[in-house]
Formats: structure tokens, sequence, C-alpha cells
């Protein structure tokens, strides 16, 4: 994607964090529809949802978790606009922020 909201800078800067000696997380839940990771540390969550229709939550497409959201992410493994788009998640207009798309993997692992 070409343009880059709040929310895709907050991920960079929390993936991009070496002001730590530890790892900052890791994926800790597959769902079956959504592989999550886990945060380390102090990250703020995000101040609220920011969520566009132009970038719905596709399969390989990255979310901030919860309500406002974040620092926890998902990478979707399925198409999840219907679970994680608007008026999902026991919310009658909110959706999860999608703020990324995974281009391909290597190995079995992921490259963002």
């Amino acid at each position: 994607w070409l343009d880059v909201n709040g929310w895709s800078l907050q991920f960079l800067h929390l993936v991009s964090d070496h002001e730590t000696q530890s790892p900052a997380g890791a994926f800790h839940r597959n769902a079956g529809h959504v592989l999550q990771a886990l945060v380390h540390g102090k990250h703020p969550n995000l101040a609220y949802q920011e969520y566009s229709p132009l970038y719905p939550h596709q399969q390989y497409t990255l979310g901030f978790a919860g309500r406002p959201g974040g620092p926890e992410f998902y990478i979707s493994t399925i198409d999840n606009t219907h679970n994680h788009g608007p008026g999902s998640q026991g919310s009658a207009t909110e959706a999860d922020s999608c703020f990324a798309r995974v281009l391909n993997s290597r190995g079995g692992g992921v490259k963002l």
C-alpha cells in the first residue's frame, strides 16, 4: 500500500524497537483464522480504531487485536473481512485496524 496510516508507523516502531535486549514478543496463538503475536514490554495501545474499507482483512493482512487495539497484532490466515471488519467482534460499527500485508514467505517463515 502506498499510503501510510498512523498504525502502520506504530507497528514499524514496535518491531524495530532495539532498546531492549530481550525479544519484544512472539507468535503465541494460532486460532485457525489468525496467527496472533504477544508483545512484551511497555508499548502503547492504539488511541482509537482506524479502519478503511479500502484495506479489508483479506488473507495475509495484519491487524491490531482488541478494542481499541494493540500493541498485540495478528496475521489473517484466511479472509477475515467478516470476522474482523465492520460490525464484527461484538460491535455494530467498529472494526480492527488493518495496516499491512505479508508479501511472501520463505522456508516456512514469513517476510513482511
